[in-house]
């Protein structure tokens, strides 16, 4: 059994699967309190005045009396480690980081540096203070006298209940040491893991750098297929729960208003995503972040027009023209397309290895476009089988290593007449170059 125990308590500790230990304790603790109650209970059913029969009406008055005296222990015991386990609320910082200021190229608005006008009540954490120091301070000036008392108290409690002379009052006291610590150490243990979690979620600050890993651009990327690029961050996930457990009614900052708008972009709600960046970009315009996220998440939900008109008022940055050259495609031919392949190949040297699959998606499009468009104008052969050659180059550079790249191509390719996504449909189901590449057509 112990070599079972401490093999189980060893793999916990190592996983950080505290829920395990913690179960092993409750579980023991109840069967070794409950077996020893009950033991307890025949004893004094056989110890009568009599000495000459057993007594059911002893044995089931000590053990009711026992339960119920063991669980207003372990409830006291309970109640004393939530006082003393209750997490203190931190003072959210007035103060603007240097970061905050350096990220904004303009003067700051009162709204990017102002708090709530509310916090979170405190009472019962007051409460828990000043109780923890005072029964701490009594208790320290009553440490010789609490065993003569606690013993007192146990012969009292036997003589009003459970009436056994011999060792009644031996059982008092034992179910108090027992199961007052025990319920203690379930009460603090309890609030410091799971209540400290829960008021975490409902009362958390955001913290500044939460919300400058939340607003990074690499962290909300434009992709196919409808989603956004996974974050390099595995912090992301955690900052997005926090961000996401918040209403927007309770965030005040500017900056922690567009965190919230990229934290709903990336949970796939595109609306309010777009409201909350949209009131970021509109409290602070000289900042250059928030637009880039409006328009990416502009995009995402299909609305080119829009995005267009965020775009046009950015710097000039191998970011912003990859937005740029997306919103292109989505223009009327032929400027649409020219100017998408011009801009692609201005920043090609500086698209990043990992964009590099969604930059040769794009730039196959903006070929495409421009084979269909020659083939509809019955351009030179020379034209069109130049641009169909660029086309399926760059159709094969995204699909030779990236198996999702390759299932947006093909969607593309398989897309309906009415699909606003069909770049790819000028090569006909037949075409053995295309099928050589992605694989025969399948609609």
């Amino acid at each position: 059994m112990i070599t079972i125990c401490n093999k189980v308590w060893s793999d916990a500790l190592q996983k950080q699967e505290f829920g395990i230990i913690a179960d092993w304790f409750y579980c023991r603790f109840a069967i070794y309190g409950g077996a020893a109650l009950l033991g307890a209970a025949v004893a004094a059913g056989l110890t009568t005045d009599e000495d000459i029969s057993f007594s059911y009406a002893m044995m089931f008055r000590t053990l009711g009396l026992g339960l119920l005296f063991a669980g207003a222990c372990m409830v006291c015991g309970w109640n004393l480690g939530l006082l003393f386990g209750i997490p203190r609320s931190l003072s959210r910082n007035t103060t603007p980081a240097s970061g905050a200021q350096q990220q904004s190229s303009g003067p700051a608005t009162p709204s990017s540096t102002s708090e709530a006008t509310s916090k979170t009540n405190t009472n019962l954490e007051d409460i828990s203070d000043w109780l923890t120091k005072t029964i701490v301070g009594v208790g320290l000036t009553s440490l010789t006298s609490a065993p003569a008392y606690i013993w007192g108290i146990s012969g009292k409690i036997n003589a009003a209940g459970f009436g056994w002379a011999s060792h009644g009052q031996l059982l008092a006291l034992s179910i108090m040491l027992y199961f007052v610590p025990g319920g203690f150490w379930m009460g603090y243990v309890g609030t410091r893991t799971i209540l400290s979690k829960l008021f975490d979620q409902v009362d958390r600050s955001i913290q500044n750098g939460d919300v400058k890993t939340a607003l990074k651009e690499g962290n909300l990327l434009l992709t196919g297929g409808g989603t956004f690029a996974k974050p390099a961050d595995s912090e992301v996930g955690k900052i997005d729960r926090a961000l996401l457990d918040t209403p927007l009614q309770k965030i005040s900052t500017t900056e922690e208003i567009a965190a919230w708008g990229a934290a709903q972009a990336r949970a796939g709600n595109l609306t309010a995503a777009k409201t909350g960046l949209a009131q970021a970009v509109q409290s602070d315009p000289q900042n250059s972040t928030y637009p880039v996220l409006l328009a990416t998440v502009q995009l995402m939900d299909g609305q080119p027009a829009d995005a267009r008109k965020t775009i046009d008022q950015l710097p000039k940055n191998t970011n912003t023209r990859l937005l740029d050259l997306v919103v292109s495609l989505y223009e009327p031919e032929p400027d649409g397309f020219t100017a998408a392949i011009k801009i692609g190949q201005e920043i090609e040297k500086d698209i990043p290895a990992e964009r590099r699959d969604d930059f040769n998606v794009w730039m196959a499009c903006a070929y495409s476009q421009r084979y269909a468009y020659l083939v509809k104008t019955e351009a030179g052969d020379d034209l069109r089988n130049t641009a169909r050659s660029e086309a399926l180059s760059r159709i094969a550079a995204a699909a030779k290593d990236s198996p999702s790249a390759k299932a947006w191509l093909r969607s593309l390719w398989t897309a309906g007449p009415n699909d606003v996504d069909n770049d790819l449909t000028c090569f006909p189901p037949e075409d053995q170059d295309m099928a050589s590449i992605l694989g025969p057509y399948k609609a």
